[in-house]
């Protein structure tokens, strides 16, 4: 199948180095996470152990961003046995979505993925029941107008550009006229439905076409953008996760967690016990400020406008916190630093779409009504040892020393 992904041979060396970088910290992260699994896997004693996915000479990245955690019990042999088979489960069900879900790479006997969407625009695409249902709903999230959108694709790959570059704060549309401009050219596009836009021609076969202009491909050329005009972005980890606990779970594995180095968390129905840890940022980094309880078939998520686990894709400019998951366009850092979502119904997808909203919100929220069974967000004008805490499960939370709970009923009020 041909690969019709853009040709870096073509592109003008100015901006060559930012995407070198994206690379060699993909291939630093992957490393580090074979390395911790593999490691993890020595034994086959009970308890919890990392459990490693499967290589895949077609996406050699495809795991390394997610960690399988689980809770053996057994003989050694039966560990052994039980590590392979879900080790096979695992990597089954996470490579094939994966392969449907990267925007820009086709797999051969993947067809009908999002790769094959953006290379064929305008015209007719059948896809699998699992794609079409996720496209589906992030199509309904989108349409809701709340900061998420399947059609940002372009200005994703411009932000990361800026965000995973070695001299990040340089190109920072703060510091950067020229590129405040050029994000704000991108933004108005990706913005315009009559650039780009999903329809669904045949809802029973799952026939699906990306209408393109024109034009917007001839803008996509002269900006020495991807030809990515249709992907997931903050919530493609998120349906990920979903897809692999739903699966493990048919086969029987029902004891442990799934988890992004980007901070989703999803817990297997079986016996499981821990710690959700939240995150805030103190001193010019981010620290563990509080914890709650991990519950069987729970599911949390956390974004954060800076590093938990790796310092990738994060920066300061005058000293406000940039990452490449909220792309403000030109100006100021947005009012909410961090936000942590509970959800006990162990929704994943809810969870993260609850906290995206958060984090996205330009205005601090005068209520969090919907966020699950717990809302936990942090401000960036202060010095980040104050949690916002909202909903039902509040009281399980156990902050470290020195930082305060606050208790929000609509707008901020310190209930202590």
């Amino acid at each position: 199948m041909k690969d019709d992904s853009i040709d870096f041979s073509e592109i003008s060396t100015k901006r060559l180095p930012l995407r070198i970088v994206l690379f060699v910290v993909a291939l630093a992260v992957a490393v580090g996470a074979f390395t911790i699994g593999v490691k993890k896997l020595g034994g086959n004693e009970a308890g919890y152990a990392t459990v490693s996915a499967r290589a895949d000479g077609d996406a050699p990245l495809y795991a390394a961003n997610f960690r399988l955690t689980y809770n053996f019990d057994g003989g050694s042999r039966a560990i052994r046995v039980q590590k392979n088979e879900l080790s096979d489960a695992y990597s089954d069900a996470l490579a094939r979505l994966y392969k449907l879900l990267d925007a820009e790479k086709e797999y051969p006997g993947y067809e009908g993925s999002l790769a094959e969407l953006n290379r064929r625009p305008n015209q007719d695409v059948a896809l699998p029941q699992e794609l079409f249902d996720i496209l589906c709903d992030a199509l309904e999230r989108t349409e809701r107008g709340e900061g998420y959108s399947v059609y940002d694709a372009p200005l994703r790959t411009e932000w990361n550009r800026i965000a995973y570059a070695a001299d990040a704060e340089d190109f920072d549309p703060l510091h950067d006229a020229d590129e405040a401009e050029r994000l704000r050219a991108v933004a108005a596009q990706c913005a315009d439905r009559g650039n780009c836009r999903l329809e669904i021609v045949d809802a029973d076969q799952r026939i699906v076409r990306l209408i393109v202009s024109e034009s917007y491909l001839d803008f996509l050329r002269e900006y020495e953008l991807p030809r990515i005009m249709l992907d997931l972005g903050q919530m493609k980890d998120a349906y990920l996760l979903r897809g692999v606990a739903e699966a493990l779970d048919q086969r029987g594995f029902a004891d442990g967690f799934l988890n992004t180095l980007g901070g989703l968390t999803v817990s297997l129905p079986g016996k499981i016990e821990g710690q959700y840890v939240i995150y805030s940022y103190v001193n010019k980094r981010g620290e563990a400020a509080a914890e709650i309880p991990i519950a069987p078939g729970s599911a949390s998520a956390a974004f954060n406008a800076f590093p938990t686990t790796q310092d990738a894709g994060y920066y300061t400019a005058d000293g406000h916190t940039r990452c490449a998951s909220r792309p403000e366009i030109t100006g100021e850092e947005a009012p909410i630093r961090s936000a942590f979502v509970l959800r006990r119904d162990g929704d994943i997808v809810e969870a993260a779409w609850e906290a995206l909203r958060c984090f996205l919100w330009t205005d601090v929220p005068e209520c969090a009504e919907t966020a699950g069974d717990l809302l936990v967000y942090s401000l960036a004008d202060d010095d980040g040892m104050s949690l916002y805490a909202f909903g039902k499960e509040r009281e399980q939370i156990v902050q470290k020393d020195g930082f305060r709970l606050i208790f929000v009923d609509g707008i901020i009020n310190e209930t202590m």
